[in-house]
């Protein structure tokens, strides 16, 4: 699956060749880690230690990426499944316990502060918070709260229910949600979830256990539940809990009622009496639902453009490049964009000889459907409701 993929920096320390699926391969890269740590005497061999110690992180996570992606694009492939699963039972702890022995040498060293605090100011912080909250017995449990998370994706993920003459995965039933038939859409949503209500009971059970051991985790690292240890955990140091309840009332003041006038202006295009979970994605005024890339040529073909213009796709025919467009056209323009040239809107005028525009849209860059789309949705709806 990864096999094109290259290296995207040339690697200074990690071996090419490295099998960071190998414990035997990896353990001695990190004893040299602690011994060119330990002989560091100055601020710049002690940057070239963490720039030795991030370049291996990276390629150990660029393993776990890999094989965690390859189980969640096919639930059912045991291979991929064990292949992760050795990775999180074999790799990860033991990186956990030399990446604490690193982080606690480097909180400890007597140049960790002439180190430029631009560059290392957040890392040198995140390396004391690992020391701090690091338990060894937590490792064992981590990997107890990682191995169930991957058994609730595989459960999730292969769900799937008979529709339409097929299987079809939780996700691909969402596009049913977006027809115009709103009997159609009950039938949809009440099929997904009847299937995830099958699956109830094991799904509480694993969350029941997965909140035991982070609850286990927590007390072990002196908190007292598992919200205060993730904050801790995960660097938030710009805000406390505290704050993000705050946050939540404010949310319930001021965004709630805001959501509810929306939903009740839903409600009232679509002509309802009750707004109901399957009335949440179709479109108000009766569209039928875009359907962007029906496979993956064509999915591809979006952006041909770019790989045109990087060599990397070849073109069967001659660019037509010095030919008019007679197609009516919709030309839109965002000052802001840095990425088509300045002399966009006057070479259209030129290009499109039935068109639209060009519209300049003040505020607006290159995504001017995603920074102006209040703008773009009616001079979009407006072009479109004219060709019909």
């Amino acid at each position: 699956m990864f096999e094109k993929i290259s290296i995207h920096t040339k690697r200074q320390f990690v071996p090419t060749d490295l099998n960071t699926g190998d414990w035997t391969e990896l353990a001695p890269l990190f004893e040299q880690l602690e011994k060119q740590l330990s002989a560091a005497t100055n601020a710049e061999q002690l940057e070239q230690v963490i720039l030795n110690w991030e370049e291996l992180s990276a390629a150990i996570a660029e393993e776990s990426s890999k094989r965690y992606i390859a189980m969640t694009c096919q639930t059912d492939d045991k291979t991929a499944e064990q292949d992760y699963l050795d990775f999180v039972e074999k790799i990860e702890p033991e990186e956990k316990q030399c990446s604490f022995r690193l982080a606690k040498a480097l909180s400890n060293h007597p140049h960790r502060d002439s180190l430029p605090s631009k560059h290392y100011e957040v890392f040198t912080r995140d390396s004391a918070l690992e020391v701090e909250l690091f338990r060894p017995e937590n490792v064992e449990i981590e990997t107890e709260t990682t191995k169930l998370g991957q058994q609730y994706q595989k459960l999730i993920g292969g769900l799937a229910v008979h529709y339409d003459g097929e299987e079809r995965t939780l996700v691909q039933m969402g596009r049913y949600l977006e027809e115009t038939d709103r009997a159609r859409r009950q039938e949809a949503w009440e099929l997904v979830a009847n299937r995830r209500l099958e699956e109830a009971e094991t799904i509480d059970g694993q969350l029941d256990s997965l909140a035991k051991r982070r609850n286990q985790m927590s007390a072990n690292a002196g908190f007292p539940n598992y919200r205060d240890f993730a904050h801790r955990r995960k660097g938030r140091f710009d805000y406390t809990p505290d704050d993000c309840l705050a946050f939540h009332d404010a949310v319930a003041q001021a965004a709630v009622p805001a959501f509810r006038e929306l939903q009740r202006a839903r409600r009232d295009a679509l002509g309802l009496e009750t707004l109901r979970p399957w009335d949440q994605s179709v479109d108000v005024l009766g569209r039928p639902p875009l359907r962007p890339f029906g496979d993956a040529d064509h999915m591809q073909a979006s952006w041909a453009c770019y790989q045109l213009e990087a060599g990397t796709r070849e073109t069967r025919e001659f660019p037509r490049l010095l030919e008019t467009v007679p197609t009516r056209t919709l030309l839109l323009y965002g000052p802001e964009d840095h990425v088509i040239g300045e002399d966009f809107v006057s070479r259209c005028e030129i290009a499109f000889t039935d068109r639209v525009g060009p519209v300049v849209i003040p505020g607006a860059g290159h995504f001017l459907q995603w920074e102006r789309a209040d703008i773009f949705n009616d001079l979009l709806a407006m072009f479109l409701q004219d060709l019909r």
